[in-house]
């Protein structure tokens, strides 16, 4: 797989996964705003914003881990040296 291939593929990912986020949000929004009772925060909106939070953070970080509780990591890119 080519450089330009990799690049398309993950940036349909990330729209991808930034659709899922933005209706994941407005789940979250129409439960709280227009389900009765209105304003009450219930289980599965608790659910809906977990499941956002961890969207978010791995798409951010490099290297994302709930295994230790919560492990996040940027590695930041090399400079080659200039000759």
């Amino acid at each position: 797989m080519s450089k330009s291939e990799e690049k398309g593929a993950s940036t349909f990912v990330r729209v991808l996964i930034s659709i899922f986020c933005f209706l994941l949000a407005a789940m979250v929004l129409f439960n709280y705003v227009v389900v009765e009772p209105k304003g009450e925060i219930n289980n599965g909106i608790v659910f809906l914003l977990f499941l956002l939070l961890v969207l978010v953070l791995a798409e951010s970080f490099d290297n994302f881990s709930l295994g230790k509780l919560v492990s996040i990591t940027r590695e930041a890119k090399k400079a080659l040296p200039l000759r």
